[in-house]
């Protein structure tokens, strides 16, 4: 009597799913700027547009209309933020959602050819079965074989239907809930019902907030104390109270910013020939921000890892329209080392976006000297540097320490505010580069900051008061110099006993005296005469001596040491106008990679 083998039934293919989730967060996001922008307007129909000198009849008659219409904009607002947040959901579901169909169409094929495997191998035993000449008792252990099998195989194909089932049970959940969730606010007597009257949840956070100077720890203390709706709703009606505080996690500073920085290019861009040229100098500075995260969104490490670029600091109108920005390449929240990168003289915000390629630089030159660790490189315009012309106007102010001082400052409480971001070890490396390295100097010596090393290029000096490292707040034997030869804003500082420079912005870090470790950092372009164009601005070219010592003093590493300046009065004595020496000058200049 001959066995029957079942061969079982095939699984159903899984159903297409036409999907952009990228369009989905596109979408999102401007339902956020929206709810944002409407949350401006309520904000000031309740407030500074109430006009409250204004009396009469025709006051009267606008605060009539005022009072609704203010209301109705908070209740707008809300609507959008909600059904805005909705849209965040519902992207990460359908990314969800279109992964798991992935695996199931996966899954599918290999279960397919498991079947398409197992009718062959029945057809070749029912048609020649094993000993069938020899002994037919073997038929049974054979055939038990492939029941077992078949039956092991039908239940892999069933459960596999089934869940191809439930997914699309869950797709179909989830376009129906999101398509309520616009439904519910199609019309201003739906919004008004559900929104009118409800307290924004972000105003009793907001009203809980500690104030500036009470310090980073405590802006950090306030942030984890409130819920994850608390969180949400201020990055929409208030993302500028959190975008540039120092404290607040990177994360939501850049989710903040980014909303802030669609919102202003919507506005300005919208308003077209109408711009003031005040608007149109914002507009330059949001754009530059904007085209500097694009340019390194998805870029990689050379680990091959993605880096993400953050708006870790956005303030378009700042230091009267010069702008306040900072791009950091790398998470400044897990980053084993973290270096903030300081420009120096004609730097605004519209310059972002080169200050953003130095700072990529770096964070790949250091994961060439050591890619164990991981980093985040920050290109910090936080300051108001002295800019345009260096001799007249706004950029005079580089002939004296006034903005140095001011952005030692500012420069500290962003450096306070990383540390108190995080409760782990990390290094944190700041770096100055011309007068931003006097900016640094005053930050290091006016202020009480916590970093692990520090380094200065092409710097005129660090301040009056800092004669040697042993003046700033630094790590004995981590503070570090680079100094090009053909400099000219390095021949600036003083050298020799009397600190002598044409400037006066202090003492030459990269003299021999000032007992700072001087490191490689010649141009393959020198020629042998101080200029203060490509020689002062080269620091952070790929492949050069220089970027490739920062990157291994980010990484914690030693660099290549180079002899430091020698005092002008030596060998000259009684020779006031004698220049340093500088045993770099004939040195042969190296090549090596900053990247693999």
């Amino acid at each position: 009597m001959s066995a029957t083998i079942t061969i079982p039934a095939a699984c159903r293919t899984v159903p297409e799913l036409d999907v952009d989730t990228a369009s989905i967060g596109e979408l999102a996001q401007d339902l956020l700027v929206a709810s944002t922008q409407i949350d401006d307007v309520g904000e000031v129909a309740g407030g500074s547009a109430r006009v409250p000198d204004w009396t009469g009849a025709g006051s009267s008659a606008y605060h009539a209309w005022l009072g609704p219409f203010g209301y109705r904009a908070d209740a707008m607002s809300l609507a959008l933020r909600r059904v805005g947040r909705r849209v965040e959901d519902h992207q990460t579901e359908m990314a969800r959602l279109d992964d798991l169909r992935g695996r199931l169409a996966q899954a599918v094929g290999q279960q397919m050819y498991a079947l398409d495997d197992f009718e062959r191998r029945v057809r070749v035993h029912v048609n020649n079965p094993p000993g069938a000449e020899e002994d037919p008792a073997s038929y049974d252990p054979t055939t038990t074989a492939l029941q077992q099998e078949s039956r092991t195989l039908d239940q892999a194909l069933r459960n596999l239907d089934e869940q191809i089932t439930s997914w699309e049970t869950d797709v179909d959940t989830e376009e129906t809930a999101m398509a309520a969730a616009f439904r519910q606010v199609m019309t201003t007597d739906q919004v008004e019902d559900r929104y009118g009257g409800v307290a924004d949840p972000a105003d009793a956070p907001l009203s809980r907030m500690p104030p500036e100077s009470a310090g980073p720890a405590a802006a950090r203390e306030w942030w984890e104390s409130l819920t994850p709706a608390e969180r949400e709703a201020i990055m929409t009606a208030a993302p500028g109270a959190i975008g540039n505080r120092d404290g607040i996690p990177a994360v939501a500073r850049d989710e903040a910013n980014r909303v802030s920085l669609d919102r202003d290019l919507e506005l300005w861009e919208g308003l077209g020939d109408d711009r003031t040229p005040e608007e149109d100098r914002q507009l330059e500075n949001a754009a530059a921000a904007q085209d500097a995260l694009e340019e390194y969104e998805g870029e990689r490490d050379p680990n091959g890892n993605e880096i993400p670029s953050m708006l870790w600091m956005y303030d378009p109108d700042a230091f009267g329209g010069d702008g306040r920005v900072a791009v950091s390449i790398g998470d400044p929240d897990t980053a084993d080392n973290v270096a903030v990168n300081v420009p120096g003289l004609t730097t605004d915000g519209r310059e972002i976006g080169q200050y953003t390629d130095q700072a990529f630089n770096l964070h790949q030159s250091a994961t060439t000297a050591d890619p164990s660790q991981t980093y985040a490189s920050i290109a910090w315009i936080g300051y108001d540097a002295p800019n345009d012309n260096p001799f007249t106007g706004d950029s005079a102010r580089v002939l004296g320490e006034g903005a140095a001082e001011d952005g030692g400052a500012l420069l500290a409480d962003s450096l306070n505010g990383l540390n108190a971001a995080r409760d782990d070890d990390f290094n944190l490396v700041p770096i100055g580069h011309s007068y931003g390295s006097t900016t640094l100097g005053h930050a290091l010596t006016d202020h009480d900051v916590d970093v692990d090393r520090a380094a200065v290029v092409g710097s005129p000096g660090l301040g009056s008061g800092v004669d040697g490292p042993g003046d700033l707040d630094v790590p004995e034997g981590q503070f570090y110099v680079g100094r090009n030869s053909d400099d000219g804003v390095s021949g600036l500082a003083g050298n020799g006993w009397a600190h002598l420079g044409p400037l006066g912005l202090g003492y030459d870090p990269s003299d021999v005296d000032f007992g700072a470790n001087r490191f490689q950092a010649e141009d393959s372009s020198r020629n042998g005469t101080n200029d203060f164009g490509d020689s002062h601005t080269s620091y952070y070219d790929p492949n050069t001596e220089s970027l490739s010592n920062l990157g291994i003093i980010l990484s914690g590493g030693e660099p290549v040491g180079a002899e430091g300046v020698h005092d002008p009065f030596f060998p000259s004595w009684g020779n006031l106008n004698a220049s340093p020496e500088d045993p770099e000058a004939d040195r042969d200049v190296t090549h090596p990679q900053t990247t693999p």
